[in-house]
């Protein structure tokens, strides 16, 4: 079964107007629209599934950038979790390890010391004045 993410609809959108979108490219299985529990209404996002992968990609690839009821959707393969959290994680570790130049952080500049782990034990007592050597 291959999904589709159909991202930013809106609340008044149902399962026939997103049919209608997708019927010229694929057969659709199902379409799940994910409603919040305490308003009832939909989460902004729906799931189109299909038997076909190779039609799936290329209704993604037809349908990217389409508006529906004024708002312009975002389409893509659907992900698990696990998936989210890997691309996530690399993307995190390509800005760490300085792959890509335009993420890359910023240098941070700070009139404090920078410490790693404990902080840097406070003198107790009195603290006398000595002399330099």
């Amino acid at each position: 079964m291959f999904k589709i993410y159909v991202g930013n609809i809106g609340p008044r959108t149902d399962d026939v107007a997103l049919k209608k979108l997708f019927a010229p490219y694929i057969e659709i299985e199902d379409i799940a629209i994910p409603m919040d529990e305490k308003s009832n209404r939909p989460r902004g996002f729906a799931i189109v599934m299909t038997r076909d992968e190779e039609l799936g990609q290329r209704a993604v690839t037809a349908l990217m950038n389409t508006s529906l009821q004024g708002r312009t959707l975002v389409i893509n393969e659907a992900q698990t979790k696990k998936q989210k959290k890997k691309a996530l994680a690399k993307k995190a570790a390509e800005k760490v390890s300085g792959d890509s130049p335009e993420d890359a952080p910023t240098e941070r500049v700070s009139h404090r010391p920078f410490f790693r782990g404990a902080r840097a034990p406070r003198p107790r007592g009195r603290v006398s004045k000595r002399e330099p050597f």
